[in-house]
């Protein structure tokens, strides 16, 4: 997937002109970085719980996605295989501890206001996923 602005077209007859900070934001480069957040114990409905604790979402490019549990090594997210300005498919994730059912693709949309990263579960098997992803807000670090 190509990272290509997505340009906003200003309405006829202003003067206002696009804030490329604010269209920067909107594009799928602007996820690119590493982020954090501190996560609770899983609840029961993972059978294998993950690590409370600071957890680090690390996105190296449009393809490669990693998260670096409180403990132990890092792990794939499962690739990006698709990243717009407002929605994200991450591979099947076939090792997936809690899927439920046929490993398939996960569907995020997810929202990047100004170091604040959120993701919104569309559509994934991979419950453990969804969890790490979705339970709080991401901070970028600096």
């Amino acid at each position: 997937m190509s990272g290509a602005a997505i340009i906003a077209l200003a309405g006829c007859g202003g003067d206002d002109q696009p804030d490329p900070a604010a269209d920067s934001q909107a594009t799928p480069s602007a996820l690119i970085g590493t982020y954090t957040t501190t996560l609770g114990p899983s609840g029961p409905e993972l059978e294998e719980p993950n690590p409370p604790g600071e957890w680090e979402l690390i996105v190296t490019s449009a393809t490669e996605a990693y998260f670096q549990p409180p403990e132990g090594p890092s792990f794939p997210v499962g690739n990006p295989i698709e990243l717009s300005s407002d929605r994200i498919v991450l591979a099947a994730d076939p090792e997936c501890p809690t899927q439920a059912g046929t490993p398939e693709a996960g569907a995020y949309e997810w929202h990047l206001d100004g170091d604040t990263l959120t993701f919104t579960d569309v559509k994934d098997t991979c419950r453990d996923r969804s969890f790490v992803l979705t339970s709080k807000p991401w901070s970028k670090a600096k």
